[in-house]
């Protein structure tokens, strides 16, 4: 005798006597349409981090070359106070793609969260990120400054930047563009 979970859905049946497989599509959609996916970065949207970590955790185990899901994650640590966290999963990103600017400005504002204002702007000269021209701004400025001998607290430092961070996701086109 079969149990329940042997059988298939109508749906599924007759998917498949239409020759689609309702998971065979799951398994071909991207990463970023996948149903955990859309259900995190909702989460994410109305800030509760703590679910969405985990969902944007599950998904990466599966899917780990779904580079925005790193950023997404190490976000979500960053507004949960949890830097090394957020550190760990941004530093596995630079391991895929080197170059993610993203990635670096979150490590150095994880740095300037645990109060290492140096190791901050250290990790800041390397952002290169033109397309998001309100944070590469201040950054740029932030780095002229330290360069000027000017010293700022790493709270002025995480303050400053989560607020332009916050002013470039609300400018036309980037919506969202850091997380």
């Amino acid at each position: 005798m079969s149990d329940r979970s042997d059988k298939l859905s109508r749906r599924e049946l007759f998917g498949r006597m239409a020759g689609r497989s309702r998971s065979e599509t799951r398994a071909r959609q991207a990463p970023d349409e996948h149903p955990a996916a859309v259900r995190a970065d909702d989460l994410l949207r109305s800030g509760d981090y703590e679910k969405a970590s985990e969902l944007y955790a599950r998904l990466l185990l599966r899917e780990p070359d779904f580079l925005p899901g790193y950023r997404r994650l190490g976000w979500c640590y960053l507004k949960l106070d949890q830097t090394s966290e957020a550190r760990r999963v941004l530093e596995e990103l630079l391991e895929r793609q080197g170059d993610d600017a993203t990635a670096l400005l979150y490590i150095g504002l994880a740095h300037a969260m645990d109060g290492a204002a140096d190791k901050a702007v250290t990790v800041w000269r390397e952002v290169h990120d033109y397309n998001r021209i309100v944070v590469q701004r201040e950054i740029n400025f932030i780095l002229f400054q330290a360069d000027s001998g000017e010293t700022h607290s790493a709270e002025d430092l995480v303050e400053r930047v989560e607020k332009v961070i916050a002013e470039q996701n609300l400018m036309p086109g980037s919506q969202g563009a850091y997380f």
